[in-house]
Order: structure tokens, then C-alpha cells, then sequence
């Protein structure tokens, strides 16, 4: 490879303009000072994208859409009458009332109401439909799921029903059920997050108040039946908490920067393969490069279990780095010893929607619309054969068509000029190949146009340095790949 031309002694380094260059007057120096540099993009969904968060899966099928907590404002008229209401319809047993008057307002809307969830269907004379131990295991991760992807108590309690697969309540209980949807948006959103944050505590609650509101309601004669005494319900005196314009804690649907990353990453290896005419093929280690160089350009590779780094390892780090400027942008590993950090030392990435506006320096409609609002629910059925074998029948959240992603890179402030070129070679081929996002695009999913909001300060100029290294160094670095020395000439993988 031919190394970068520097000026000889007394001249400044054709620079590019991502660096200051400072001026004292005084004393006729020049001082050269680089900056960290930005560049944006912003993505639109051209078809639904499927980002699943594995952190919210259950025994089901189901599947949730990635979601971030964050801390969002949320504005609403408190209303002490329908607090007052909450506590009077929901009377508690007189071995609870020291535990609910330790709760707060949220604590016991949310016991309410799943409690309310388990009387409206567990009827039957105590038979119905949580009759054993694995309905309410059901309930315990459905009732997060319903949480998790509900920003109001009636979508929440809609999400439940259809989850656990039970209809409409009995008249009986609907002042109880309707009671909860009035409840103000702030103490709505903070006893979801109790329940996202407790599943498993709020249903033992629910089952217990269930079984002793029975004893209650039917009697000494039933109690006695079952070897227990009669119990008489008491209405706890409502714990005021504050909800105007109140701070809660809400996991709002998000884009992980690490599959955007990840579609950066893979751009840039293509880039480079191609550059240097080397055929990837679908078996790993079974194309032209060793299965661990591959792994190195496509997830950063991995430490091979017992393997101890050399002790030039810091001189070969930097020469691999040198040689091949995409691993000096994402770093990785070889098979001893880690490459550093690489120069793309920030990425961000935001859904624009309401939640999100105040990070964001756009003006868009969008970010007058709720995240939860750009959610869709999709079911799909693998075809089962001709005696059906193999039907499948799974359902999971996507982010609508129509919306946008924002997203930011940050490369340090003392990245070569040929790490520059090879950042914005990467960012070409994502946006020109059919970009895409999240997962499922073998069917039909996570398809996105994309365009630059900020871009490389001489992005072209600098990727056409990269792209002449490439050619000029082409023989060396292709077969450094190839023999997996990395051009160090140590056997690296």
C-alpha cells in the first residue's frame, strides 16, 4: 500500500475540512485542531418494520415490539372523585389494609386493577376460567405484554382480553372495570408501569383479594364449608398523589442503535469485498476468507476461548487498522487480542414521534404523534401440509409504513482521512442497496428509504481516497484476508 503524502517540512497536510486550523497571528503558527464530527440521516418506512425485543417473550407466540424506558411528560385533570371511587369500589380485606395503606395511588389502581381482571372471569361458583395454577401463570407474563404495549387502563384492559382469550364482563362488574379507564393519564401510565415492573406481585395480590372477597361475599355459611372464618371488606382511606403535568416512566417503542450499526457494518464489508473482488459465499469459511476474518468485517468476531495475545499484540492492532480502515471505523477482534475502539465512537437513533421530540432537531409532523400510535399488530399462519403438519400461527407488533427514524453517527475527532472515506463508502452502499431495518425482510419487512440530514463535510472526496487505497493496495490486502495475517504477516486468525 502506498502510504499518505505529507507535505515535506514547514507545510500544512491537505486536511479536510472536518478539522479547525487555527492561526496565531503573533507568532505566524499554524495550529491544527480536530473536532468530532456528526453526520444524520433520516430513514422512512417504505414497509412495516419488525424489531422484536426478546426481553418481553413469553411462553406465546407473541411478540413485542422493541421499547426503551425513558421519562416522558404527561399532562391530565386529577380528579379526587374518581380517586375516592377507585378505593370505594374496591374494598380490601382486613389483612391488607396496613399493606394498602403503605402503597401509593398507582400501587393500588394497578391491584385493583388485575384484581378486578380475576373476579370478572373467574366466576362459576370459583371454577371459571383461573380454575388452576397455569391460568394465572398466563396471566403473569400476558399482563406485562398488555402493559408493556398500552398507554391508557381501557387499552391495557382490552390487550388482556384479547390475550387470555375471554370476552366482555358481567354487568355486575363493569362499575368496577369503568371506574379504572376514568382514572387521570399520569397515574394510568405510572400503574402500568407498576405492572410492566411487577406482573408477578400484582396477580399473587389479585388471587388472594379474590379468594377472601369470595368469603365475603357469600357468607359465613360458605366459609364455614371450607374451614375459614367470614370476612367483612373495608374501604381504604385514597392516598393522595400529585399527577398534573407529572414525570412517568414509560418504555416507549425504539430502534436499537446496534441493528442499525449492524446494517452500517455489513455495508461497509460489502463495499470492501467487492472493491477487492472477493466472493462471500452463504456457507461460513467456506468462501474465499476463513470463517474468523469473515466474522471479524460482519459482527466484530470473537476472542477464541484459551487463546493468549502476543505481545506485540498493540503494534499488530494498529498495523490491521492501518491496512484496513472498515475495522479502524467498527474495530473487533482477532482470534487473541481485541483492535481498540474503533472511530464511530457515537450512534443514536430515534423513532420521530411525540415522545422523542424534544431530542430531535427536526420539524415534522410526526413528532406531533405517539409512538404507540405508529404500533400495529400483526398475525401470520405458516401453511400447514396436506394431513397439516407444521401450521404455525404467531402475532407480533411492527411499526407502521410512513413512519421515520432519526438517526446520528459521531466519528472522533482524530479519525484518518481514509477512515472518513470508508465511513462514507458504507453509509453510500447502505442508502443505494435497498436499506433496511430491524428483522424479517426475507418476508416483506424493515424496508426503508433513507437520505442525509447532515453529511460528511467532503464525504465524495474522501471516499474516493479510500476507494484509490483499495486499488492500490490490492493485491496486499486481498490476500491478507485471504491467509488471515491481515497483512501484519502473523498469523492473526
Amino acid at each position: 500500500m502506498k502510504r499518505q503524502n505529507w507535505p515535506k517540512k514547514g507545510g500544512l497536510p491537505n486536511l479536510p475540512s472536518v478539522w479547525h486550523s487555527l492561526v496565531n497571528q503573533g507568532k505566524g503558527k499554524v495550529i491544527v485542531v480536530p473536532k468530532t464530527t456528526t453526520v444524520s440521516i433520516i430513514m422512512s418506512a417504505q414497509k412495516a418494520i419488525s424489531h422484536h425485543d426478546p426481553s418481553l417473550a413469553d411462553e406465546s407466540n407473541a411478540r413485542l415490539f422493541n421499547r426503551r424506558p425513558m421519562l416522558v411528560q404527561v399532562s391530565g385533570d386529577f380528579s379526587d372523585e374518581v380517586l375516592n371511587s377507585v378505593y370505594t369500589l374496591n374494598p380490601v380485606p382486613p389483612d391488607m389494609v396496613e399493606m394498602f395503606r403503605r402503597f401509593s395511588a398507582s400501587e393500588f389502581i394497578a391491584s385493583a386493577f388485575v384484581a378486578a381482571f380475576v373476579d370478572a372471569y373467574n366466576t362459576s361458583d370459583g371454577m371459571g376460567y383461573f380454575g388452576n395454577a397455569d391460568k394465572f401463570q398466563a396471566l403473569r407474563s400476558r399482563l406485562k405484554q398488555a402493559a408493556v404495549k398500552s398507554f391508557d387502563l381501557c387499552q391495557c384492559w382490552s390487550a388482556l382480553c384479547e390475550a387470555m382469550g375471554v370476552g366482555v364482563v358481567e354487568s355486575k362488574h363493569l362499575s368496577r372495570v369503568m371506574v379504572l379507564y376514568k382514572v387521570s393519564r399520569p397515574l394510568a401510565y405510572t400503574a402500568l408501569g407498576k405492572l410492566i415492573g411487577s406482573s408477578a406481585g400484582y396477580v399473587t395480590i389479585a388471587q388472594y383479594w379474590h379468594d377472601q372477597r369470595k368469603l365475603a361475599e357469600r357468607g359465613a355459611e360458605y366459609a364455614a364449608a371450607r374451614g375459614q372464618d367470614e370476612v367483612e371488606l373495608a374501604v381504604v382511606e385514597p392516598v393522595k398523589e400529585a399527577s398534573l403535568g407529572a414525570m412517568v416512566k414509560l418504555d416507549v417503542p425504539a430502534i436499537s442503535e446496534n441493528s442499525l450499526r449492524h446494517q452500517l457494518r455489513e455495508a461497509g464489508y460489502r463495499h470492501l469485498f467487492a472493491a477487492l473482488r472477493i466472493e462471500r459465499d452463504d456457507r461460513p469459511g467456506w468462501g474465499a476468507l476463513p470463517e474468523m476474518v469473515e466474522a471479524l468485517f460482519v459482527n466484530g468476531g470473537n476472542i477464541v476461548k484459551g487463546a493468549s495475545a502476543p505481545s506485540s499484540s498493540h503494534t499488530l492492532a494498529a498495523k490491521i487498522r492501518t491496512a484496513y480502515r472498515l475495522v479502524d471505523l467498527f474495530s473487533g477482534t482477532t482470534k487473541a487480542f481485541w483492535l481498540g475502539t474503533g472511530k464511530l465512537t457515537g450512534l443514536r437513533c430515534w423513532l420521530v414521534c411525540r415522545e422523542n421530540a424534544a431530542a430531535l432537531p427536526l420539524d415534522d409532523p410526526l413528532m406531533q404523534v405517539s409512538a404507540f400510535d405508529m404500533l400495529d399488530g400483526v398475525t401470520e399462519t405458516r401453511r400447514a401440509t396436506e394431513r397439516g403438519e407444521g401450521q404455525m400461527i404467531q402475532s407480533f407488533e411492527t411499526v407502521v409504513p410512513g413512519a421515520k427514524i432519526y438517526a446520528e453517527f459521531d466519528l472522533d475527532r482524530y479519525t484518518h482521512p481514509l477512515t472518513l472515506g470508508a465511513f462514507q463508502a458504507a453509509l453510500d452502499t447502505y442508502l443505494a442497496d435497498r436499506p433496511e431495518l430491524g428483522g424479517q425482510s426475507a418476508r416483506g419487512y424493515g424496508f426503508v428509504d433513507g437520505v442525509v440530514k447532515q453529511s460528511l463535510p467532503e464525504g465524495e472526496s474522501l471516499k474516493a481516497q479510500y476507494e484509490t487505497s483499495l486499488a492500490e493496495g490490492y493485491e496486499e490486502l486481498r490476500s491478507g484476508l485471504i491467509d488471515g495475517t491481515l497483512t501484519t504477516g502473523a498469523e492473526v486468525f
